[in-house]
């Protein structure tokens, strides 16, 4: 693993080196193989996202627990994480394996009293243009991992995205649910971002 680990980091600094590709996102999984086997992996993998952090672990629970009654994943080991989003505020969702997201953190995010009830996620709420189809994203791990959250500044919201400021301005107090109502039913959605 340190070999591997060691080999990734060199890599990066290429990229982060040249000029030319120094903004390229990259991201990185190490794989562990079984060389007698033609199967490829064991099923242990470890995922690094573009600043090189660990952001994902699996391993092959056949073989990590092989003869053992009962077993944990790791992935059931949850911690509390306290998180700096307010109701109301844009978020971006970026995970190396799938597309970046947007949407609007609503409701508090707070320690439950019950460490049973502590999960790693929160359910985001959307506008998909395409559909003109307000959204949440309630379940889906690659929209609600609340480690793949960053706060999304108004610039670098995407224009068909613009959409969730008005879902914002709905959650913060700037304007009431009714008017969002009446203004999408009237297919005047885009006339209202002017206001925000």
């Amino acid at each position: 693993m340190k070999k591997a680990w060691e080999y990734l980091l060199k890599e990066k600094q290429e990229y982060l080196d040249d000029e030319d590709i120094k903004h390229v996102k990259t991201f990185a999984s190490i794989e562990r193989i079984k060389l007698d086997d033609t199967e490829g992996s064991d099923g242990e993998s470890y995922l690094f996202d573009n600043e090189m952090r660990m952001v994902n672990i699996s391993v092959d629970c056949d073989r990590a627990f092989a003869g053992q009654g009962e077993f944990t994943l790791a992935d059931e080991y949850l911690v509390y994480v306290p998180l700096p989003f307010r109701n109301g505020d844009i978020v971006k969702v970026d995970f190396p394996h799938v597309g970046v997201h947007y949407g609007v953190f609503s409701g508090e995010w707070k320690k439950p009293e019950e460490s049973c009830r502590i999960h790693m996620f929160a359910s985001l709420e959307m506008y998909i243009e395409e559909r003109a189809d307000f959204d949440y994203t309630d379940g889906d791990p690659y929209w609600d991992d609340v480690l793949g959250f960053s706060f999304c500044k108004d610039e670098e919201l995407p224009e068909d995205e613009q959409v969730l400021k008005l879902i914002r301005a709905v959650r913060k107090g700037d304007m009431d649910f009714y008017t969002l109502l009446h203004k999408f039913g009237r297919g005047e959605l885009k006339q209202m971002l002017k206001w925000f």
